[in-house]
């Protein structure tokens, strides 16, 4: 609903203010009466197109045609000399039973338009043509005075519809813009599934453009233009599929239809409608990748070479979000996600964020100046490399802090290049005294990697504070696993 006020409210602001909208009103001036012959409707086989002979009346007002166009027979009347305001009903003669239609509209002069009046289905018109080859219609045309007068929006000219309606929608609704008139395009519109289910038992469908054929007022009196209460006669203004094709036209209260706006307006709603949801919908898959992916930099040089401090890199969040559920349900996690050698991009776990906060960096950052930040105060995910997987047997040498997995020692990544820091001795003795400063203890750790956790190294052993100075990372904390490195600062 929110979104349909929206997009009203745009199309609201493309149409003209409508307090005092100038109409032509029709009041009846002249009804003509004639004969047309249509002669060699059917030579080897029957004609497109018949221009007819006025037999019965000396005006030359009007030209009638029999044509076909689209699969459907009817006839079309044009205006030769000036512009009228008309209703035309148009009946052709058979041998056993008469066809009529009707329409209207505003003809322009010079046989500039047409008024179609749609009779029947080429293959039955067989039955319409005489021994001669010719055919007869009979043709009523009411002609209808243009005044021009102001459409005030008084209550005694609304519709009951209208008057129900909030003054935002009256503003679309083609009665109250007196735009309902014969010959004009217009489409219902319905709010709720019951008023959907409503129109359509009419044969009224929401979004199809119908084309008014007939407007009756009291007395079975014909009128040109929209009046409340009136009767209205209603034409697809296109062929439609055929589960919702039944007798054209068909007659409707105009109080039944709750909501009725012209082919453009209705338009341009669709065009803003669409628009919105477009946006709506390119909002909400933004929010989707975001979910699922994002680019994050890394903040440090642990990961040296292999990750620069600066890089840029395309994480996906999905496989940990989905493993993290298994272990809130307290279902087993699938250890097939995460495999020593993998790099990870994890929350700090509590141990790692107290060592941020109370430890003696700013000491150990006087002694080893080239080594930079071991630290990211204001990094929300850190990168390292899982080292052991639950059940993996870990040994760490206090001395030294090297390590040992299943006993075999873990010799530093292989780089294609060389990193000096990374094996600078001096800086993996300030690392040391790190370590003593967070156990308070020389003693080697010899321990099994229990599950839920799993042990991390930095690529860059002599400055990387991870899993040997804090400990092990609960498999919770685990937030992506890198894409792709999308920049590098070094390149």
């Amino acid at each position: 609903m929110i979104l349909f006020k929206l997009c009203a409210a745009g199309a609201a602001l493309l149409i003209r203010p409508c307090s005092a909208l100038a109409t032509s009103v029709g009041e009846v001036r002249i009804v003509r009466k004639f004969d047309v012959l249509f002669e060699d409707v059917i030579e080897k086989k029957p004609k497109k197109e018949v221009v007819g002979q006025i037999v019965n009346d000396a005006c030359d007002t009007y030209q009638c045609k029999l044509r076909t166009v689209r699969g459907k027979t009817g006839i079309y009347v044009s205006s030769i000399q000036k512009d009228n305001l008309v209703s035309v009903r148009a009946r052709l003669k058979g041998s056993k039973f008469d066809v009529e239609a009707r329409a209207g509209g505003r003809l322009r002069a010079n046989n500039a338009n047409q008024i179609e009046c749609k009779l029947m289905t080429p293959d039955r018109l067989i039955g319409f043509i005489d021994m001669n080859g010719n055919a007869c219609a009979n043709i009523k045309i009411i002609e209808y005075r243009d005044q021009e007068q102001n459409t005030l929006m008084a209550a005694e000219t609304k519709s009951p519809m209208l008057k129900e309606r909030s003054s935002f929608l009256q503003k679309l609704d083609s009665r109250r813009r007196g735009l309902v008139e014969l010959g004009s395009q217009v489409v219902p519109v319905w709010s709720t599934l019951s008023e959907r289910s409503r129109l359509a038992r009419m044969g009224l469908y929401g979004g199809v453009d119908y084309t008014i054929e007939r407007i009756v007022v009291q007395n079975d009196e014909d009128s040109f233009v929209y009046k409340p209460n009136c009767v209205i006669y209603l034409r697809p203004s296109y062929p439609l599929v055929p589960r919702l094709e039944r007798r054209w036209p068909i007659a409707v209260q105009e109080s039944k239809i709750r909501l009725l706006l012209s082919s453009n307006i209705y338009n341009i709603f669709a065009a803003l409608s669409a628009t919105a949801l477009a946006f709506t919908t390119m909002g909400f898959a933004a929010f989707l990748a975001a979910q699922l992916f994002s680019f994050t930099v890394v903040p440090s040089m642990s990961m040296k070479p292999t990750l620069e401090p600066g890089s840029v890199l395309l994480v996906e969040k999905l496989s940990p979000k989905w493993l993290q559920q298994r272990i809130k349900f307290g279902i087993p996690p699938d250890l097939t996600f995460y495999k020593s050698g993998d790099i990870i991009l994890f929350r700090p776990p509590s141990e790692l964020r107290s060592i941020i906060e109370t430890s003696k960096k700013s000491q150990i950052q006087q002694q080893a100046p080239n080594t930079n930040n071991w630290f990211a105060p204001r990094a929300d995910l850190f990168v390292k490399r899982i080292a052991a997987v639950p059940g993996d047997h870990v040994f760490i040498d206090a001395q030294t802090l090297t390590v040992s997995v299943n006993g075999h020692l873990l010799e530093p990544f292989p780089f294609p290049y060389a990193d000096a820091v990374c094996e600078d001795p001096q800086v993996t003795s300030d690392l040391v005294r790190l370590w003593r400063s967070v156990h308070r203890e020389e003693n080697n750790e010899d321990f099994v990697v229990p599950p839920d956790f799993i042990f991390v190294l930095g690529d860059c052993p002599a400055v990387s504070v991870d899993s040997r100075i804090w400990g092990l990372l609960p498999i919770d904390n685990i937030e992506a696993r890198p894409l792709r490195s999308i920049f590098n600062p070094k390149l």
